[in-house]
């Protein structure tokens, strides 16, 4: 395993950050405690204003398309302008082509068999010929008919049986996103990185990096030195369910946050350089409150999410240079009247933050009515998913159209 530490700095606020370094670098010389501060960063105003309008879109499907884009990934290929999606119960890859407005290809994947590609935990298109999918063992890559090209083991243990290798690569995609990425220069797929037999209540999970690249030239695994938030790494902090880290990319940056944290962490994988920025919803006023190690119960852990912030992945918007990021602010779990809150009845807003990561709006958003963990941006604008579909053909999405204007 090849470990690369990249010793990383906030040139915006080089000071306060020592000492998270030092935290990140030091835990085996010094006091780990004492050393891992947390620091909630200032959301930094931005001169920009912006005007929006909202695009309500239709589209049809078939009994194969589920009610939703799952993992949607937007990608123009050959001048059309396409999203591919997964339907994790049908095992198709469906392609629908934005001009046409309807599902244009379903390739079929199959979990068992002699095409079989195990249980697939994410996937990301280079190109009709390269289309990448992850399983628990494997990374493959097919053609657009479902051919499977090559096959990269990825986690398998040492032994070479079908158990995990104490440190593996994944995706996560229940609280937000932390696919794959393929970096085309170093011919590298970028993914999550987790310890595999480590449980999440315990301290040790969260001293390891978060990401990792695997080269498909050496067919070697590479650490990135980021690792979890400080307000993970304090002494006895558990957040449950809010524990995954996430992950986008925009150009050369990779943009982490954490669904209890609202900094936004901004990482350049050319320079290995670290800058943090605030993020914090006015909308949020209270903290996360940890979960005792031993609260390590599904019950305790979902009312755990409705009393706590939810932070999601950012989204990054290259036609327009902008960054979103939604977030859910917390809720008593339960009600005066005996009955119980969900996660769409908690507050829902938008942040939306210009290149310098300068909050230029924060909008209030309605979680009851749109899903907001299915969204993604395209040139016309981002895209969220309607909840409020009434049509059984087809699927509706709200495109909002955000265009900048300087604050006068």
């Amino acid at each position: 395993m090849k470990r690369n530490h990249f010793y990383l700095h906030d040139s915006t606020k080089y000071h306060p950050f020592i000492l998270i370094v030092l935290g990140i670098f030091c835990f085996t010389a010094c006091e780990k405690d004492s050393l891992l501060v947390y620091t909630a960063y200032p959301v930094q105003e931005s001169s920009l204003k912006l005007q929006h309008q909202i695009e309500s879109l239709a589209i049809p499907i078939d009994s194969t398309t589920a009610d939703v884009f799952e993992w949607p990934q937007y990608k123009q290929l050959n001048g059309q302008d396409f999203i591919f999606s997964f339907n994790s119960n049908t095992y198709h890859l469906k392609v629908y082509e934005r001009k046409a407005n309807r599902i244009v290809s379903n390739i079929q994947l199959y979990e068992e068999g002699p095409e079989g590609l195990g249980h697939i935990k994410d996937f990301y298109i280079h190109n009709w010929d390269s289309i990448f999918i992850m399983s628990d063992f494997f990374i493959y890559i097919i053609d657009s008919t479902g051919y499977i090209k090559q096959t990269f083991d990825i986690n398998l243990a040492a032994s070479g049986s079908h158990d995990f290798s104490p440190l593996v690569m994944s995706s996560a995609n229940e609280m937000g996103r932390f696919g794959i990425w393929f970096e085309a220069k170093e011919k590298s797929i970028y993914s999550y990185y987790h310890p595999s037999n480590i449980p999440l209540n315990q301290a040790e999970y969260y001293d390891y990096p978060i990401e990792a690249a695997f080269s498909l030239s050496t067919q070697t695994t590479t650490e990135v030195a980021i690792y979890y938030s400080n307000l993970y790494r304090q002494e006895d902090a558990y957040y449950g369910y809010l524990n995954i880290p996430l992950r986008s990319v925009a150009d050369s940056l990779f943009i982490y946050s954490f669904p209890v944290d609202p900094n936004i962490y901004v990482f350049n994988h050319i320079t290995k350089v670290l800058s943090i920025k605030g993020g914090k919803s006015k909308f949020i006023e209270t903290k996360a409150l940890s979960l005792s190690p031993s609260e390590n119960n599904s019950e305790k852990m979902m009312q755990h999410i409705i009393s706590s912030p939810l932070y999601f992945n950012v989204l990054y918007d290259p036609y327009r240079q902008l960054y979103y990021r939604f977030q859910l602010a917390p809720l008593e779990f339960k009600r005066p009247d005996g009955k119980y809150n969900g996660l769409s009845d908690k507050k829902a807003s938008l942040m939306v933050f210009d290149s310098e990561f300068q909050l230029i709006e924060e909008l209030e958003m309605d979680a009851y009515s749109l899903q907001l963990i299915f969204s993604f941006v395209t040139p016309e604008g981002l895209w969220v998913a309607s909840n409020q579909n009434d049509q059984e053909d087809y699927i509706e999405y709200d495109i909002f159209k955000f265009e900048k204007q300087l604050n006068k």
